[in-house]
């Protein structure tokens, strides 16, 4: 189980359950926008966050994109 603040766990989790076929994200990729969507809601101004660059390489030879919207301090 991830902790509900570990973004990167949560990603790494998600492709885990997917299909690891490269040719498959491929084809996919090339017929659609694929993207990862993640709206991140901070308590407080200049919290961090941390995505490895394992995850990172997960997404980008699936060619998946990844959109976040961010919200912190007075935002949430």
């Amino acid at each position: 189980m991830c902790n509900k603040a570990d973004l990167d766990s949560q990603i790494a989790a998600l492709l885990d359950s997917l299909t690891a076929d490269l040719s498959i994200w491929s084809n996919l990729s090339s017929q659609f926008e694929v993207q990862i969507f993640c709206g991140l809601f901070l308590k407080k101004g200049n919290e961090g966050l941390y995505i490895s660059a394992e995850t990172t390489r997960l997404l980008g030879t699936r060619g998946i994109a990844m959109d976040l919207d961010i919200y912190g301090g007075a935002d949430v």
